[in-house]
């Protein structure tokens, strides 16, 4: 077969339409990606900041309990979070990610303890 100019100007100008249409579809998939991620940390942290409030208000109403501050919490729901909004969770992986949840939130309370124990101590 023998390309004549009519032709090889047909074939550039369709790679050069299919190779456009490829970088935008990537472009257009990426950025729906970031939206997204973008929206569900912003859903985070509404959710964090609003079960904080909550139970900061109920501890407080019930007359005391340990407080923790709000860092834990977007920490806590940080990691839930990750577990929730993965692809194909199965369930041995929800049990791995919640032990892992469990060992954040137990290094949480060593934290919070130690802070806890100097402040004390600086106070006497």
């Amino acid at each position: 077969m023998h390309l004549t100019p009519e032709l090889t100007g047909v074939l550039i100008g369709l790679g050069g339409a299919i190779t456009g249409y490829l970088i935008n579809a990537f472009v257009s998939l990426y950025k729906t990606r970031s939206e997204e991620r973008k929206h569900y940390r912003e859903l985070m942290m509404t959710v964090t900041i609003n079960h904080w409030k909550t139970t900061t208000d109920l501890t407080r109403e019930q007359g005391g309990g340990q407080i923790f501050p709000l860092d834990a919490y977007i920490v806590q729901m940080a990691k839930l979070s990750d577990i929730f909004l993965r692809k194909r969770t199965k369930t041995r992986d929800l049990e791995r990610a919640f032990k892992e949840y469990d060992e954040v939130i137990d290094k949480i309370r060593a934290i919070k303890a130690h802070r806890t124990a100097e402040l004390a101590a600086r106070a006497q």
